[in-house]
């Protein structure tokens, strides 16, 4: 009996040992079916973008890819063809350095006297005046334009005697009225914000003496120096010395004046 009772544990035994290799056995398969699965992704059914992002080319599924694995290559989105590319420009026709404009509109205040000379081509005070200047550059360094300056030229002074005595003054005043029709203006080249330059003009000139309905005609020529300083892409200030000399009937006068103008550039 006791024999019989040993071998019954015995074989016991042995089935949940054997039970229990088993299980280990297919936990381990599983675990190593997994980790190889985890290699080799599941492959995904791509289908191609719908409007309005349609491409150009469908999409296309090959078998090329390692382990038989489905690949997609999608095309370009559409697009409409570049512009043609502008004409190049001639190179001499590019100006180099900085931007000066083509054309320039200024007014200016003045203050000018007598240098030397004779009665009526030249003043007899020290007065003050206005000019304009409108002007085209031809190149970076020379300009064509025309100029207008008008001031006071002479002054007289007339008294009466009243009959209580009194003596009041009348003052009248003549003037001196000049455009240059052609004037030639020469920059100095420079990088900067100043420009330095210089100009020589012609004409003729009007002046309307005191008391006088009608005036004399006489011809004038000037030179002057100056500077452009700009103080923004389109504005300069530009203060200038002027000399001028005038002719009226065999009458000489030279003159000197000063200018600050404010110009626009174009």
């Amino acid at each position: 009996m006791t024999a019989m009772c040993i071998a019954t544990s015995i074989s016991a035994f042995l089935v949940l040992s054997a039970g229990v290799l088993s299980a280990h056995s297919t936990s381990s398969d599983a675990s190593a079916k997994a980790s190889a699965l985890s290699e080799f992704p599941v492959p995904v059914e791509l289908t191609p973008p719908s409007a309005p992002f349609a491409s150009s080319e469908e999409t296309m599924l090959s078998e090329s890819a390692p382990g038989g694995m489905a690949t997609a290559t999608v095309g370009q989105l559409a697009q409409a063809p570049l512009p043609a590319s502008p004409a190049r420009d001639d190179p001499s026709t590019i100006r180099p350095g900085p931007w000066r404009g083509t054309g320039w509109l200024s007014a200016g205040l003045t203050v000018g006297g007598s240098l030397a000379g004779s009665r009526p081509a030249t003043t007899n005070l020290v007065a003050v005046g206005g000019s304009g200047e409108l002007g085209f550059r031809v190149s970076n360094w020379l300009g064509i334009g025309s100029s207008v300056s008008r001031q006071i030229h002479d002054e007289e002074i007339s008294r009466f005697t009243y009959a209580d005595g009194s003596r009041p003054e009348t003052h009248h005043r003549g003037y001196l009225t000049a455009f240059d029709f052609l004037l030639f203006r020469f920059f100095l080249p420079s990088e900067g914000r100043i420009q330095p330059w210089l100009d020589v003009g012609a004409g003729i000139v009007f002046r309307q003496p005191p008391r006088a309905e009608l005036s004399e005609v006489g011809f004038t020529g000037r030179g002057s120096l100056g500077l452009d300083l700009w103080v923004s892409r389109q504005v300069t200030l530009s203060p200038q010395i002027t000399y001028r000399a005038n002719v009226f009937d065999g009458s000489q006068g030279h003159s000197l004046r000063a200018e600050l103008a404010i110009a626009a550039h174009w």
